[in-house]
């Protein structure tokens, strides 16, 4: 086997033994799991060996070719060299929730005009959590560990820049920061909670993700 841009890689069969070359688009917000990404296409890659890989790193991977769940990935992987650091990621793709599928598999992709759907809580947890846009259904599929969880679910109309990925017959976008919501005013990252109580009184706080004036009623 030789190197191979990651396009062509996708069409080894499952077992197939590749080696690639591509920007990381992921960190540990995601667990184990790295997305890479070239000219040509995205791949994930799933191994406690990329530990300390984190976004805009140049990596050369080589491994084999799993089928996770219907998620084309590199594991086990039995090399990993940093080529460069630093390195800009790859413009994300303007699509749809429709557009979401095997074509763009692991690709940073942006979806504008997004609403999630009532009845989902205020904040995020762990799961799934549906939104509209463009007409279209699509979900965000949040980990446990993630750093989004006790963020505020966005209200009103915002951008969301993320990953393809896919679960089964499900196409996910996989947010990997606050960074990844763009729009929707100021995010609670940590919740109004009751402070210093005494006899006397107590003090509400709250962080938000932006310097703000508030207040409470």
């Amino acid at each position: 086997f030789g190197q191979t841009n990651i396009a062509d890689a996708r069409q080894e069969p499952t077992g197939s033994t590749v080696t690639v070359s591509g920007i990381i688009t992921s960190g540990s917000e995601l667990g184990t799991i790295r997305y890479m990404q070239d000219s040509t296409a995205g791949i994930a890659v799933y191994s406690s060996s990329l530990g300390s890989i984190v976004p805009g790193q140049n990596i050369t991977v080589t491994g084999t070719l799993k089928d996770y769940y219907n998620l084309l990935e590199i594991s086990p992987v039995t090399s990993v060299i940093i080529n460069s650091s630093g390195n800009p990621l790859p413009e994300p793709m303007l699509l749809t929730p429709d557009q979401l599928s095997e074509g763009n598999e692991s690709q940073l992709v942006r979806l504008n005009n997004v609403t999630f759907n009532a009845g989902q809580g205020n904040t995020f947890n762990s799961g799934t959590f549906t939104f509209t846009s463009a007409g279209e259904q699509g979900s965000v599929y949040i980990r446990s560990g993630h750093p989004l969880i006790g963020y505020s679910i966005p209200y009103g109309q915002i951008d969301l820049t993320g990953i393809c990925s896919q679960y089964r017959s499900e196409y996910q976008l996989l947010l990997r920061s606050s960074a990844d919501i763009i729009g929707g005013g100021i995010g609670i990252v940590v919740a109004p909670h009751a402070e210093n109580i005494t006899t006397d009184g107590l003090t509400i706080a709250w962080t938000t993700d932006s310097e703000a004036t508030s207040e409470i009623y």
